[in-house]
C-alpha cells in the first residue's frame, strides 16, 4: 500500500512542476552614444508584483522564476531618461539582448544649463523699471 502511494505522490510532484507557468527574462544594458555597458543600474519588470534587480559589471541583468504574463520593464538611472519597455514573458527563457539608455537633456537637475540673472537693488526699486522684464 505504501509503494504504490509514494509512486502516485512523486507522479503529482512531477506533473505540477511540469505545468508552473515561470521564464527567465535577461537583457544587456548600455549608453546608446557609446554602447558602453551601464552597471549597478537598477531594472524593474512591473505587473501584478514587481520584481527589481541591479545590472552587473557588464550591464547585465537577470530576473529568474518570472510568472507567465505581461510586464513592464522599466530602467531608471541617474542622467538617463527612464526606459520603459513592454515585455511578454510567455516562454522559459526570454533574452532583450542589447537595451539602450539615453541620455537625459534639459534636466533640472543640471544646474550648469540654467543661466542666473542677478537683480541689482536699483533694478528692483519703484519707479527704475516697470517690471523686471525690461532688466531681461
Amino acid at each position: 500500500m505504501r509503494i504504490p502511494l509514494l509512486i502516485l505522490s512523486f507522479f503529482f510532484l512531477l506533473s505540477s512542476s511540469a505545468f508552473s507557468q515561470n521564464g527567465m527574462v535577461k537583457g544587456i544594458l548600455q549608453d546608446n552614444d557609446t554602447r558602453s555597458p551601464l552597471m549597478d543600474v537598477q531594472v524593474s519588470l512591473v505587473g501584478t508584483t514587481t520584481i527589481t534587480t541591479q545590472t552587473s559589471s557588464i550591464g547585465a541583468f537577470e530576473f529568474k522564476s518570472v510568472p507567465f504574463g505581461k510586464y513592464t520593464l522599466e530602467v531608471t538611472s541617474e542622467g538617463y531618461d527612464k526606459t520603459v519597455q513592454e515585455v511578454e514573458v510567455n516562454s522559459t527563457s526570454l533574452d532583450l539582448g542589447p537595451l539602450s539608455a539615453v541620455h537625459a537633456e534639459n534636466s533640472l537637475s543640471n544646474s550648469q544649463d540654467l543661466p542666473t540673472i542677478t537683480l541689482s537693488d536699483s533694478d528692483t526699486r519703484e519707479g527704475s523699471s516697470p517690471s523686471v522684464a525690461g532688466v531681461l
